[in-house]
C-alpha cells in the first residue's frame, strides 16, 4: 500500500541510486522530490478528489530529486563520478585533480559538494545530490558542527538501505534524540496562558515537531532573503502523510524520553507535556544536546539562548556553503537553481 504523500517510492529512489557508484556508506532522499510538501488533506478545506499516486505522475510533473551520499574516500568518489557522469560537473571542476575537489568538498562550507539541476537519461527528471566525507557526516550528527547535513537528517527522510556501520547508525540516531530535546527547549511561547512560570506544558505534538524541524533555518540566510518557501517549516510537518512519518521517525524517542520521566506523551491525544518552566528540567533537557550548543549558551538553557546559538551555526555554514555551491555547480547552472529557488520565495504568487 503506497504510503501518503509520497512522490518518489523506495523502489524508484533505488534504481536512481543504483545509477551511481555503490562505494558510498549512506545514501538517502529528502525535499520535496520525495514527499510532498503540498497543504495536507487534513485541513479545514476538503479536496475534491485524492491525488494520484506517484506511480501515475509524469516524470516532468515531479519536483526535482534531493539526494546526499556520505563516502568513505571523497576523492575516489569523485573520481569515480566523473568517469561515469561528467557531465554533472561544470568545466572547471572537470579539470582538477579528484584529490583536489576532494579538499574543496571538506574543507570550505558545511563540507558538502552539491551537483544540481542533473539528469540520469533516458529519464528527463532533475536531480540534485550532494556528497560528504563519512566522518564529517559523524561528526555534524553528533557535535552539530555545521547542522547542515544533520539538519536534513533531523526530518523524515527516504533511505532504501540502512548503514551497515554500527558508528554511523548511532550517530544518526544520536542527532535525532538531540533534535527532540532542542525542540522543547526552543518551543515559541504559548500565545495564551495562565500559568505559572514552573507549570507543566501542554502542547500538540504537530507543535512540537513544527519547533524541530525549525531547527536547522533559524539563521540561514536564504529565509532572509526570499531564497526559500516561507512556508516550508509549516509545509514539512502539515503535508499529506506528514505526521505519520514524523511519529515514525520521533516515535521510539518519545516513548524513550516518557519512560527517563522527561515527558509525559499521549499517544492517542496527540499531546506532550513537560515541565518547562522548570529550571532543573530544562538543564536536562540542555545536556542532551552537542556540547558546542550548550557551551555558546554558557549553561543557559531559555530558549532565546538556545535558539541563537543554533542559529549562529546554521548562519555561518549556510552562508559559505551557498559562497561555495557557485563554483562546484558553475555560474549558469548557480543561477538557475537560485532563480527557481527565489520562485519559492520572494517571488512566488500569492
Amino acid at each position: 500500500m503506497e504510503q501518503r504523500g509520497v512522490l518518489t517510492a523506495t523502489s524508484d529512489l533505488s534504481s536512481v541510486i543504483a545509477q551511481f557508484p555503490p562505494s558510498f556508506d549512506l545514501a538517502f532522499g529528502y525535499g520535496s522530490g520525495v514527499f510532498s510538501q503540498s497543504a495536507s488533506s487534513s485541513s479545514s478545506a476538503t479536496p475534491s478528489k485524492l491525488p494520484p499516486p506517484a506511480s501515475e505522475l509524469p516524470m516532468l510533473d515531479l519536483p526535482m530529486l534531493d539526494l546526499i551520499f556520505a563516502v568513505p574516500d571523497l576523492a575516489d568518489y569523485h573520481s569515480r563520478l566523473l568517469s561515469r557522469h561528467p557531465e554533472h560537473y561544470p568545466l572547471l571542476p572537470r579539470l582538477l585533480p579528484p584529490s583536489l575537489l576532494a579538499s574543496l568538498t571538506s574543507g570550505a562550507g558545511a563540507g558538502m559538494w552539491f551537483n544540481p539541476l542533473c539528469s540520469l537519461p533516458p529519464s528527463p527528471r532533475l536531480l540534485k545530490y550532494g556528497l560528504i566525507s563519512t566522518p564529517q557526516l559523524v561528526d555534524d550528527l553528533t557535535n552539530w558542527t555545521h547542522l547542515y547535513a544533520a539538519g536534513r537528517l533531523q526530518k523524515p527522510v527516504a533511505i532504501p538501505s540502512p548503514p551497515p556501520s554500527p558508528e554511523l547508525q548511532s550517530a544518526l540516531s544520536s542527532n535525532l534524540s538531540s533534535a527532540l530535546a532542542a525542540g522543547l527547549l526552543t518551543l515559541p511561547p504559548p500565545q495564551f496562558s495562565s500559568k505559572l512560570p514552573s507549570a507543566t506544558r501542554t502542547l500538540a505534538l504537530r507543535d512540537l515537531f513544527l519547533s524541530v524541524a525549525q531547527l536547522s533555518y533559524g539563521g540561514d540566510p536564504r529565509m532572509g532573503a526570499g531564497a526559500e518557501d516561507p512556508d516550508k517549516v509549516r509545509k514539512l510537518v502539515g503535508s499529506e502523510g506528514a505526521m505519520e512519518r514524523w511519529v515514525g521517525v520521533y516515535g521510539g524517542r518519545l516513548r524513550e524520553m516518557e519512560g527517563g520521566g522527561l515527558i509525559e506523551w499521549n499517544e492517542g491525544g496527540g499531546t506532550v507535556s513537560w515541565e518547562e518552566g522548570s529550571g532543573a528540567a530544562r538543564r536536562e533537557m540542555l545536556a542532551r544536546v552537542p556540547g558546542r550548543v550548550a557551551r555558546a549558551t554558557g549553561g543557559d538553557a531559555s530558549g532565546k539562548a538556545v535558539a541563537k546559538a543554533l542559529a549562529g551555526i546554521v548562519g555561518g555554514s549556510a552562508r559559505t556553503q551557498a559562497l561555495k555551491g557557485v563554483f562546484t555547480a558553475g555560474l549558469a547552472r548557480s543561477a538557475v537553481y537560485a532563480a527557481a529557488k527565489l520562485r519559492k520565495g520572494a517571488l512566488r504568487k500569492k
